[in-house]
């Protein structure tokens, strides 16, 4: 685009040097100047472009560090639950503590843990679909502007073409041949800087498809640790038959009862 900007101006300052009668606006001056209004609202609708796909990008990052950051979280309760597991009455580490009882400051609720698990995920996903929507739909008018460019091309090169065919010495460089070759000139400078964004815009694009996915998997995972935590709930539900002796409540509680192998033991 700064290639059809530096043409365009250099055009309208040689121009400028016209001198006497000559000095006119005539018909390659009024077009100079139409090619400036449509560079200016190409680099304006570009800035627009840049400046809400980089809000779009913090977005995304945010996103991007919450689901790594819960992930994270859920590792480490993770390693935490398959230490707890491991344990038994024979564990050198297990002693009496003051207040097992006691609810944790900051404790959620399991209802609150899904949600606040779906949510950070189905968040990246909702930002991501959004985002290569956006793209598809910029990859659409790109195409369909270099398409618009074609005619307008074929038109000029034919132009040009032709006149060559001028007999003798009416095969001058005349204003409409030097108006014609900076159409031309014009034209492939920007098809080229729209063709540069179109390739930009399907990079981006896979990038976004291959995060999609990403975050597509993570949300399988996620789904498949709240139905094994579930089953986990359904399995301690048998805590709640009260024991009939405290012998009994102590081998419930204690497990001394099960010989269980460390099968998660690292």
């Amino acid at each position: 685009m700064n290639l059809a900007t530096d043409v365009n101006v250099e055009n309208l300052t040689l121009r400028e040097s016209h001198y006497g009668i000559d000095l006119t606006e005539d018909d390659p001056e009024l077009d100079l100047r139409k090619e400036t209004q449509v560079i200016n609202g190409i680099k304006a609708l570009l800035q627009q472009r840049i400046s809400e796909s980089f809000e779009q990008i913090v977005r995304l990052q945010e996103a991007r560090q919450q689901v790594q950051a819960d992930l994270q979280d859920k590792n480490i309760a993770m390693d935490i639950d398959i230490d707890q597991y491991n344990l038994s009455h024979k564990s050198p580490n297990i002693s009496f503590k003051p207040d097992p009882l006691r609810v944790p400051k900051g404790s959620t609720t399991p209802c609150e843990w899904e949600e606040f698990s779906r949510y950070n995920v189905q968040r990246a996903e909702a930002e991501l679909e959004e985002e290569i929507a956006e793209l598809e739909n910029d990859i659409r008018e790109l195409n369909l502007a270099i398409a618009n460019k074609r005619g307008p091309m074929k038109l000029a090169q034919t132009r040009l073409e032709n006149r060559t065919c001028r007999p003798s010495v009416e095969l001058c460089r005349d204003a409409p041949q030097y108006g014609l070759t900076d159409e031309v000139k014009q034209l492939e400078a920007t098809i080229a800087a729209l063709e540069e964004k179109l390739k930009q815009s399907q990079h981006s694009l896979d990038s976004l498809q291959k995060n999609l996915h990403a975050v597509n998997d993570e949300l399988d995972r996620k789904n498949n640790s709240l139905l094994l935590d579930k089953r986990c709930m359904d399995v301690r539900e048998r805590l709640k038959t009260q024991p009939k002796t405290t012998t009994e409540r102590n081998i419930t509680m204690t497990g001394l009862v099960r010989d269980k192998p460390d099968i998660l033991a690292v």
